[in-house]
């Protein structure tokens, strides 16, 4: 979680029961999805001693196990603010749960999450805009290194040198 830093875990409290509708909400919808989708519910909590850095939260790990590949998306409740947020590449507003409305509009949207996780139609994060174009610019790079290499060796061997 925090890199090079010492870490403890916390023990998980008591699930709020909006959490257990939540799960059940996910699991229904890539239950839906025919084994396309997998779901992983897990509890986060940790913190480094002596600071406020702290995590401490349910998390739902969603893989996609067949067709288009992509990174997981993680659907994440707050321990601390009780608000629910989507964490990956995915471009999706966060919920706020302050009501029962808010509630059942965040259950139908993570809902929707998964068949549209499913089947391709997620907006993706501003992050993988970055890993594209970066991945493209190393490619870029190391076609233009091949390339000096070639044509050194081929005026090496034009003036008679051997290589």
């Amino acid at each position: 979680m925090y890199r090079g830093l010492p870490t403890i875990s916390l023990p998980e409290p008591e699930r709020p029961p909006f959490v257990d509708r939540l799960r059940r909400a996910l699991d229904l919808a890539a239950a839906e999805e025919s084994g396309r989708l997998r779901v992983v519910h897990s509890w986060v909590g940790d913190e480094v001693p002596g600071t406020t850095l702290r995590r401490v939260g349910w998390q739902t790990r969603v893989l996609t196990v067949t067709g288009p590949r992509r990174a997981p998306v993680d659907v994440w409740f707050d321990a601390d603010d009780g608000d629910v947020s989507v964490i990956g590449d995915v471009s999706v507003p966060d919920w706020s749960l302050h009501d029962a409305e808010a509630e059942s509009a965040c259950l139908a949207a993570s809902g929707q999450l998964l068949h549209d996780l499913a089947a391709g139609r997620l907006p993706r994060g501003r992050r993988s805009d970055f890993v594209r174009s970066s991945s493209v610019l190393a490619l870029l790079g190391a076609g233009a290194v091949v390339g000096a290499v070639v044509v050194d060796v081929l005026r090496a061997r034009g003036r008679g040198r051997s290589v």
